[in-house]
């Protein structure tokens, strides 16, 4: 037997509070000279020192005690009994902690989740059951089998549980009562301290089960150990008589027998052996938890009226219907033998309780500079929600000593979520040595990334919920709401929480995104990022608002100006001559914050980049915020002028309908030796729309290039179109003819009204940063473009047909341009899917009745490792002819050669292709309702009947 009895007589009578290690410096920093004013607030924390790492701070337990006690009553309630359920790090075991420092209870961890903290007894119960061998870890192959075995298999598990957590449970109850035994003896020696007092130093010493005695490392496991062997019948009788004599003695002391259970991370035992065991009613088959809970309560004998325990579950995955089915008889069936769930944990949902947190931690003479300030808007932007986030990331501060922050949490990021932060550009508030006279190596300490949850073949469908909810977010800042199964699935695995503003669980935490949308691509395990929305491009819904088409459009736009690129070679300009048609420009999303010493603004750019290199296409780079942020539906134009002034992150923004374009970016173009740098405004319409062929009397403006199944958007499409990405036309109705920059109409008119918007708007793009003069970019540095798939945009044949058009720009000087439909296809074609050309060939299909098969050429081959979606579709093509690339080209029955319509640019000629096909003349039944598909120098395609049949159901 294990003598620790003088031991704990010596911890009762002690005066004052347990001693804990406190932390020091790392050994690095202690020969460097530390300004005597951080070195000082450093001191006065009195921070204490994390299990086996003297040099690591441990923020769980510093200031223990601090916390309301009106925040516990809803948790330590003494009539009844809680499940505290929410995402790991979400402040679960801190409030627990902070109940048992003022109620007498046990504390059990079921595994130690890196706090060091705890007896491994109960984890130790766990292995033991694990490997007898006796003991069946699924009864379902058992069932399936032989009912005659199933019973006896259960009866086994059932009794080798209740052995171990016997042990367990006799263990803590013989320790607490020698504990109060010891208390007794003081008061009675007039000794007595405050009943607070002796409850932190039975805490404390569950929480360093190794500070007892220096011959056991864990005096509670060591003690259930000794236990082992024990006849099932002595177990429970010694059981019951420490019970009794633990009731008698806090009974004296506190004039109510009763005491908490808390069973902390209690979700390794809610998956531990989920067919071990079976419900009340031996209908379905449950977990080890229950067992636990159903056999402590039979051995605690709580009265079926009187509480003399109370259990509280914390964890992931816990289920409360598993748990209540232990009250289940007839004895326990009084309403007070219930579990009721919580998951009031907090959390960091605003700025200030942030802020106020940190600044208990980090001194003024860091928090109150530039860095400082710049740091404290950084930790919002990345590290809010759960609590372990921020705290992870302040040990790591500390740990250095306040030493390069911004550096450090670059490098925690990269640690914690594996990718690369892109919203701080050291030159914009450059770091210093500070609190130190010289440069030092930093330690980098920070938990990493664990993937394991979304790994594995098997893990297909929970993959799907996750990345379902991780594009929705990245493509338009939108929180998805999560159905109850999957809900529950993400919470357990950490990839979502219950918010401290919610009672639903929702995956909204920036950190936990980003790192899932950087894991997702390139993983070739799961849908890209591209794939999820190549999709929905054809996805409407304005009540959403989703619009699948924009996000294919934002997407691309990313990757095209993911560095300097000629704005030339991503739209067509009206005026080929114009002078922004040959500055180069990058995607920005600028960011405004303010320079606490100057109290002036200044902007950041970072970006989240999506790679157009050829071997990383489509991969995320680094993040900085999401991609997209769709208007507000609650306040659609206040949200709207919060992303001009650039109060959000995001690059792209999809206003509502009326407000402007579709899609709203900026652009920084580069300098050159006649124009510095400088941001332009970029108002997108986009138009998924399958156009019309051309009147065969309008004449086009390319030579060549004159043939009527050529499909166009319409020219009063076009306009309407310019009209929405015109800035004097912002927020106004179509027949809202003045749209002069003053206020000139009545101010009780609606139209009055939408002007007053208009102007807001206006006001707001006219305060972009240092934005290109009048010359390249017109009155608000706005360059317009209508951006449309699959029908051709041809502003100048638009022009052509429309003699009398006037530009709703009138004399404001705003570029105007269409999609490049070449680098559109070009950028876009390695990636899978490739959306683009099988939506084109399907919409004229359905337009136009052709009955060749479109195939890739001229560079747009089948992906290595793809195959073709049918044998019909399988062609024997020569390579292709040189000359400039294209998709495909179309021979008419009229023998009148023109290039793909998707490929259609300005250009002066046709250009040659290695494949040509036979389209049915619109409008007349096909002579030819077999045609194929030919080849220039080879042999003809095979017959597709399943073309033949689509060409005769369309004509």
């Amino acid at each position: 037997m294990i003598r620790v009895g003088p031991s704990i007589t010596q911890l009762v009578a002690e005066v004052g509070d347990p001693e804990l290690d406190l932390w020091a410096p790392p050994e690095r920093f202690r020969d460097l000279e530390m300004d005597p004013r951080v070195l000082r607030f450093l001191d006065d924390l009195r921070l204490p020192a994390a299990i086996g790492q003297p040099n690591r701070p441990n923020l769980l337990l510093h200031n223990l005690g601090s916390l309301n006690p009106h925040s516990l009553e809803s948790i330590f309630v003494p009539t009844g009994h809680m499940a505290l359920i929410n995402v790991s790090g979400s402040g679960k075991t801190r409030i627990v902690l902070e109940g048992l420092l003022r109620h007498w209870g046990f504390y059990f961890v079921c595994r130690d989740d890196g706090t060091m903290i705890g007896s491994r007894d109960f984890a130790n119960a766990l292995d033991d059951i694990s490997k007898h061998p006796k003991f069946t870890k699924d009864l379902r192959s058992i069932s399936f089998v032989s009912q005659d075995s199933f019973w006896p298999a259960l009866s086994n598990n059932r009794q080798i549980a209740a052995t171990r957590f016997c042990e367990v449970i006799l263990a803590r109850l013989v320790i607490f009562n020698h504990f109060l035994h010891s208390m007794e003896l003081q008061t009675q020696q007039g000794c007595l301290q405050d009943a607070s007092s002796y409850i932190k130093k039975w805490l404390y010493l569950q929480l360093y089960p190794g500070s007892l005695h220096p011959d056991y490392e864990d005096v509670f496991a060591s003690l259930a150990s000794l236990f082992s062997g024990t006849l099932d019948s002595e177990l429970e009788a010694e059981t019951v008589r420490v019970r009794d004599s633990v009731r008698q003695k806090l009974g004296r002391q506190t004039g109510r027998p009763h005491f908490y259970i808390v069973i902390d991370e209690a979700q390794e035992a809610a998956s531990s052996f989920p067919d071990a065991f079976v419900s009340t009613k031996n209908v379905d088959f449950r977990p080890i938890l229950r067992e636990v809970v159903l056999h402590w309560t039979n051995l605690l004998k709580s009265h079926a009226k009187k509480h003399y325990i109370s259990f509280i579950v914390t964890g992931t995955g816990v289920s409360v219907k598993h748990l209540n089915e232990v009250f289940g008889s007839a004895s326990y069936k009084h309403s007070s033998h219930r579990f009721f769930a919580s998951s009031a944990t907090g959390a960091f949902d605003s700025r200030e309780e942030q802020e106020s947190y940190v600044a208990q931690y980090v001194p003024p003479e860091v928090l109150n500079t530039d860095s400082g300030r710049k740091l404290m808007d950084r930790m919002w932007h990345w590290l809010r929600g759960r609590y372990r986030f921020t705290v992870s990331f302040l040990t790591c501060l500390i740990e250095n000593c306040y030493y390069k922050p911004h550096q450090l949490l670059d490098w925690f990021i990269s640690r914690t979520a594996e990718f690369e932060a892109l919203d701080y550009d050291p030159a914009s508030i450059p770091e210093t040595t500070f609190p130190f006279s010289s440069p030092v190596d930093p330690i980098k300490s920070a938990p990493p990334a664990d993937w394991k949850h979304l790994n594995g073949k098997n893990k297909s469908d929970f993959r799907s919920i996750v990345l379902k909810a991780v594009y929705e977010y990245a493509l338009k800042s939108a929180v998805s709401s999560l159905p109850a199964a999957d809900g529950a699935s993400l919470l357990q695995f950490g990839f979502a929480r219950i918010p401290s503003y919610q009672s639903t669980i929702q995956m909204d935490e920036r950190l936990m995104l980003l790192s899932c949308l950087k894991w997702a691509n390139p993983n070739t395990a799961c849908p890209s990022f591209h794939q999820y929305i190549g999709e929905s491009v054809e996805i409407h819904n304005a009540t959403d608002p989703t619009n699948g088409f924009e996000h294919y459009l934002s997407y691309y736009f990313a990757m095209a100006f993911s560095e300097f690129t000629p704005l030339c070679k991503i739209f067509d300009f009206l005026n080929d001559e114009h002078p922004l048609s040959e500055r180069r420009a990058k995607l920005v999303a600028l960011k405004s914050y303010v320079r606490p010493s100057t109290n002036t603004v200044y902007y950041e750019e970072g970006v989240t980049k999506v790679s157009a290199d050829d071997k990383t296409r489509g991969h995320i780079l680094g993040c900085a915020s999401s991609l997209g942020r769709a208007h507000d539906r609650k306040d659609p134009r206040g949200d709207f002028e919060r992303w001009l002034r650039f109060d959000y992150s995001e690059p792209f923004y999809f206003p509502d309908n009326s407000a402007a374009g579709d899609i709203m970016f900026v652009l920084k173009l580069e300098s050159t030796g006649d124009a510095p740098a400088s941001y332009i405004w970029v108002a997108v319409q986009s138009k998924l729309h399958q156009g019309k062929p051309a009147l065969p009397d309008v004449p086009h403006n390319i030579e060549g290039y004159t043939d009527r199944r050529l499909l166009y958007l319409e020219p009063r499409t076009i306009s309407s179109a310019i009209d929405t990405t015109t800035p004097r036309r912002f927020s106004l109705y179509l027949d809202d003819e003045n749209d002069s920059l003053d206020d000139s109409e009545p101010p009780n008119n609606d139209a009055a009204e939408r002007k007053r918007k208009r102007n807001q708007i206006l006001s707001a793009m006219e305060d972009l940063p240092n934005r290109a003069t009048r010359t390249f970019a017109g009155h608000f540095s706005c360059l317009r473009v209508v951006a449309c798939w699959p029908a051709i945009v041809d502003l100048k044949r638009s022009m052509q047909h429309k003699p009398n058009w006037q530009d709703p720009d009138r004399t404001d000087g705003h570029p105007l341009a269409s999609l490049n439909r070449e680098m559109f296809v070009n950028l876009t074609k390695t990636l899978s899917p490739t959306n683009l050309i099988d939506y084109e060939k399907k919409k004229r299909l359905h337009l136009l009745g052709e009955v060749h098969e479109i195939r890739l050429a001229s560079g747009l081959q089948v992906r290595e490792g793809e195959e073709p979606e049918s044998q019909g579709d399988v062609l024997q093509s020569q390579a292709s002819e040189s000359g400039p690339e294209v998709d495909y080209a179309v021979q008419l029955d009229d023998q009148t050669t023109f290039e793909s319509q998707h490929l259609y640019v300005n250009r002066s000629s046709s250009v040659s292709s290695s494949l040509v096909g036979t389209v049915s003349p619109m409008g007349i039944q096909s002579q030819n309702p077999g045609a194929w598909i030919k080849f220039r120098n080879s042999a003809p395609a095979r017959d597709n009947a399943e073309s033949r049949a689509s060409s005769t159901r369309q004509n």
